[in-house]
């Protein structure tokens, strides 16, 4: 996916994130991405909105998923959002 890999390297060259969130961000995304596929049978990243996401959350909490893990999830989807509406990619931040 084009807007995931671009969105890494803004954080490794840009932000300077470290390799180690740099890491978990794509594992993130890439699971978030995943459940999309699973549930809309297609992965329409920019298509997405808030309920998808609450159901995304609501099923982390359903595999009992420490609060943190939630947290540092919805971080990492609430960066990647922004990051695609400051691309211009979206019209606005569905994490929001």
């Amino acid at each position: 996916m084009k807007h995931r890999e671009s969105f890494l390297k803004y954080l490794k060259n840009q932000k300077r994130y470290s390799v180690r969130t740099i890491r978990a961000y794509s594992d993130d995304l890439e699971q978030f991405c995943a459940f999309c596929r699973f549930t809309c049978e297609d992965e329409q990243i920019l298509k997405v909105d808030h309920k998808q996401i609450r159901k995304w959350v609501a099923s982390l909490m359903d595999n009992h998923l420490s609060a943190r893990s939630v947290r540092r999830k919805i971080s990492a989807l609430k960066s990647f959002y922004r990051y695609l509406h400051k691309e211009g990619k979206v019209s606005d931040n569905p994490v929001k």
